[in-house]
């Protein structure tokens, strides 16, 4: 199969790349699987060249599909990779040098991170998040990715910002992450995942819908095609149902919560801080709980809560304090 086929068949209907994720092309497992045969003949038997533009461009897709749908962990290393594509004899040089050439094709960067070329974390991140890690360490990324929503609503995110602003983010979070992910590849693609989820919250409202997936399947039908995870499995479908689920629930306990907002202003006399108390007009049993380290049960059916600063030190903490009371 060449790049013309594969582009012109089915949903696509493309005379060409245009530019985006090649995990947003959505290679199907049967297309994935006749590139990889072709692919394992011809380099095996030397039949092409790594300059060859079809061969280079096919080589990344099959890299990134492999990636996604293969890799379940450990060492990150090209072996692997170029055994099961039929080119272990390839020298890095030749290696890299059809991922660049490929990657050019599909009109799409080789990443670099302090000053050098990530030619593996540039295919990880083409292919999306990782099936077989997802399904191994799903229990563990609820942690994280609850994490993760929960400082983008602090931080005021709409969740649209660049690569480099999510990822920096997500290197905050980075030592909930079970060690398979804490790679750049993986970890860049939950920084993604987590923007995307985020924005489409806020781009549709969705804080209040009870079942936000089931309300974007009907109003945005190409939603599930941003986002850079794989939809064929069910495990993966149902994780990215409780991701935008999750990012709901974060909205929703802001607003439950009382807060208090610092902001740094410039007024008549130079630049200042200034704090204001945000409380919803209900607060939930639970919150009251937490903030007041009572028992709703036993707490009078009316109560002021008042917020006061004081210079006391307290644990060790100098300086002006907010007080609940």
């Amino acid at each position: 199969m060449d790049i013309e086929t594969f582009l012109a068949h089915g949903h696509r209907d493309l005379r060409e790349p245009d530019g985006r994720p090649l995990y947003a092309y959505r290679c199907t497992r049967e297309e994935f699987e006749k590139i990889r045969a072709l692919l394992r003949y011809e380099l095996t038997l030397r039949l092409v060249s790594s300059r060859d533009r079809n061969v280079a461009a096919m080589l990344c897709l099959a890299g990134a599909e492999w990636w996604r749908r293969c890799y379940s962990g450990g060492p990150w290393k090209w072996g692997a990779l170029k055994e099961d594509l039929g080119c272990p004899h390839w020298s890095w040089a030749e290696m890299t040098g059809a991922i660049t050439t490929g990657l050019r094709v599909w009109h799409r960067p080789v990443l670099m991170q302090n000053g050098e070329h990530r030619y593996i974390a540039t295919l990880a991140c083409e292919g999306g998040m990782p099936l077989k890690l997802l399904q191994r360490e799903q229990s563990h990324l609820w942690v994280y990715f609850r994490a993760l929503l929960e400082s983008l609503r602090v931080y005021g995110y709409t969740g649209e910002e660049d690569r480099e602003e999510l990822l920096a983010v997500a290197e905050e979070h980075q030592h909930k992450l079970p060690g398979s992910f804490q790679h750049e590849g993986p970890l860049a693609l939950t920084a993604e995942l987590a923007g995307c989820v985020w924005s489409l919250r806020r781009k549709y409202q969705l804080d209040d819908e009870d079942d936000p997936v089931a309300w974007l399947d009907v109003h945005d039908r190409r939603w599930r095609d941003r986002m850079p995870i794989l939809l064929e499995e069910d495990t993966a479908r149902a994780f990215l149902r409780g991701l935008v689920q999750t990012a709901g629930e974060v909205a929703r306990g802001a607003r439950s919560r009382v807060r208090v907002v610092t902001s740094l202003y410039q007024g008549s006399g130079g630049w200042a801080i200034a704090r204001r108390l945000v409380a919803p007009r209900q607060i939930p049993a639970n919150v009251l709980d937490a903030l007041l380290s009572i028992s709703s049960q036993s707490a009078p059916r009316r109560l002021h809560l008042r917020m006061y600063a004081t210079e006391r030190g307290e644990a060790g903490v100098s300086g002006r304090l907010l007080r609940f009371q």
